[in-house]
């Protein structure tokens, strides 16, 4: 077996049993192509590969009995690689050690690789991506929420800026003020470094409350699906020519 990674191609092979048979590919059950033999071993190519499978390579010889080989496929996709676009000036990161982002194969497509936080199901955590970036530019990324909106966890999609409070979290929401269970959960006073996921920037600060002092976490909590967002990094507002991002979801607390 060879796979090759720039187009989630599989080059399988088989050998000849120099009975005169023919092999078969199945996947997942269904039929894909007939093998191809050449200097006694059989060799078929699938292409495309972004999912689990179950393949089988069918000897058949007309008067015989068919022998099957069965393997299954795990598909995964690395994070090196296919967590920043090429087209991206340089973007360091790491992944939370506690509750680590892993693959996830029913978000991912073939021309998206999706990770999930860690953290689903841990009441008081927080799973998070720190990117480390340099000068002035503006963080481009695509997230997917799919929590329970004004749920009482207190369930949202969050990010800082310079601020490892996010990455450690601990009872009390962190970097968020206020109660949670059946109350709420508003933004650290006027932090601008701190928001929810698809909160605007205005005059160089992350918004609490939008003008008509509604929320502004519509986009962080809820079954919304994919988003595109942006998050701009101004070196004289921030301070450092060296700055950390960190994106995440938190979960609260009954």
């Amino acid at each position: 077996m060879e796979a090759y990674p720039s187009d989630n191609s599989l080059l399988l092979k088989a050998p000849y049993l120099n009975i005169g048979e023919t092999a078969k590919l199945y996947i997942n059950n269904e039929f894909v192509l007939t093998m191809q033999e050449e200097s006694e071993t059989f060799y078929g190519l699938m292409y495309n590969i972004a999912d689990n499978a179950k393949v089988d390579i069918v000897y058949s010889k007309e008067g015989s009995s068919d022998v099957t080989f069965t393997f299954f496929i795990q598909f995964e996709q690395p994070m090196e690689g296919s967590l920043i676009s090429d087209e991206s000036l340089e973007i360091s990161w790491e992944n939370d050690s506690l509750y680590p982002y892993t693959y996830n194969l029913g978000l991912s497509s073939a021309d998206r690789a999706a990770y999930s936080a860690g953290n689903s199901g841990v009441h008081d955590s927080a799973s998070t991506l720190k990117f480390t970036v340099q000068g002035n530019g503006v963080l481009f990324f695509d997230y997917y929420v799919s929590s329970e909106d004004d749920s009482v966890y207190g369930d949202f999609g969050v990010f800082a800026i310079n601020n490892e409070t996010l990455n450690l979290y601990d009872n009390n929401l962190l970097p968020f003020t206020g109660m949670t269970g059946t109350n709420y959960v508003s933004l650290a006073g006027n932090n601008p470094y701190m928001g929810y996921l698809g909160t605007e920037l205005l005059e160089g600060k992350y918004q609490n409350e939008n003008a008509e002092g509604g929320r502004l976490d519509d986009k962080a909590a809820g079954d919304l699906g994919w988003i595109s967002w942006q998050i701009p990094i101004n070196t004289e507002v921030t301070g450092s020519d060296v700055n950390d991002i960190y994106i995440g979801y938190s979960r609260g607390s009954l």
